[in-house]
């Protein structure tokens, strides 16, 4: 006697089943999902430093057509890639999306896991820029930034990453050394440093700018 099973191996297949159970995104999402959140040098900023967030998942290349399925849930407002090793990746940068899509479908349809702490920072920090409690000249806002560097270390602290948390906290220590809005000439001498110190920590190889 042989099993009979449903296979859903088809891009409209697996969407009407995750119209049908949403859940299996949030199950699937504490596996394979990422909600991060960086920073990094902008000598435009009012304070030197720009934030972003993003939600991910990544798969195997042969299995992108379920991460196109999920972008197609959430209404096409995420980008599906391939990266190298055989790995895609489905992502959620725009701000509206993450605040408005994203963080109500997870408050619905809760993670289970340690995965639930992790959003629950990130989500804390998509209120924080979505809000814009960062946007401001006073020493008020110099703190918000220190507070989003301060949570973007803690999420996902348990995979340690020596280059981001190099850069936290140089930026956290600028910003607390700051008595008003710098100039651009310090927030230069800040991707400097930060540049400097990059190097220092790879043994003396030179990342591109984007680390900044």
């Amino acid at each position: 006697m042989y099993l009979v099973m449903k296979h859903f191996v088809n891009k409209e297949d697996i969407l009407n089943f995750l119209k049908k159970h949403p859940q299996w995104i949030a199950g699937f999402a504490s596996g394979e999902g990422s909600f991060s959140a960086y920073a990094y040098v902008d000598l435009a900023n009012t304070w030197g430093i720009q934030f972003g967030m993003d939600f991910s998942i990544s798969q195997l290349v042969n299995d992108r057509i379920l991460l196109e399925a999920i972008n197609a849930y959430f209404n096409n407002e995420g980008g599906v890639y391939n990266r190298t090793c055989g790995v895609s990746v489905i992502t959620f940068r725009n701000l509206q999306t993450l605040k408005h899509l994203i963080t109500p479908f997870f408050i619905e349809n809760p993670l289970v896991g340690t995965k639930s702490y992790e959003f629950e920072r990130w989500a804390g920090l998509v209120d924080i820029f979505y809000n814009k409690q960062h946007v401001g000249k006073s020493l008020e806002q110099r703190d918000v930034f220190l507070k989003f560097l301060s949570l973007t270390k803690e999420l996902n602290a348990k995979r340690a990453n020596k280059r981001k948390n190099l850069k936290i906290d140089l930026m956290s220590k600028w910003l607390k050394d700051l008595s008003s809005v710098p100039s651009k000439e310090e927030k230069f001498a800040l991707k400097q440093n930060i540049k400097t110190n990059l190097i220092a920590l790879t043994g003396g190889k030179d990342e591109t700018d984007s680390d900044l």
